[in-house]
């Protein structure tokens, strides 16, 4: 059957305009008109849709969902930009000023716990040989 012959059909796209326009009404109210885009409809009707063949009919709840879903992603651009603003941390390693030459992450810890580092063990040097190795370092 085609929407002319289907009245029921037709009810649903009333529906599931009317869950658009009032999902979409409070959404532009609280993000401004830059949050106006081809894209931001496309997502809202896209969800809606999607909730709708879920088995949701109530206008009301396809048009939470949907303004959730916007509210959402709206909010995770807002955080993204946000990290990218914040510089971050240099990933490689720092020499460390009170232990020349060492660096942290480097794999190697200070024996002595004095400071200095007369011996410098790997993990490596533990890997696969069990207690015997670890007795032999004090």
């Amino acid at each position: 059957m085609t929407s002319e012959t289907d009245p029921q059909d037709d009810e649903l796209k009333v529906t599931l305009a009317r869950a658009f326009d009032a999902a979409w009404q409070p959404f532009i109210a609280h993000e401004g008109e830059l949050a106006d885009t081809l894209e931001n409809r496309r997502r809202l009707a896209a969800r809606i849709v999607a909730a709708a063949r879920s088995g949701q009919i109530e206008e009301e709840a396809l048009s939470e969902a949907g303004l959730i879903y916007l509210r959402v992603l709206a909010e995770a651009a807002r955080l993204s930009a946000r990290i990218r603003d914040v510089a971050s941390p240099d990933l490689a390693p720092q020499a460390d000023s009170a232990k020349p030459g060492v660096r942290p992450g480097d794999g190697y810890r200070d024996v002595d716990g004095a400071g200095s580092l007369p011996r410098r063990i790997a993990a490596a040097d533990f890997i696969g040989c069990g207690s015997a190795a670890l007795e032999q370092y004090p």
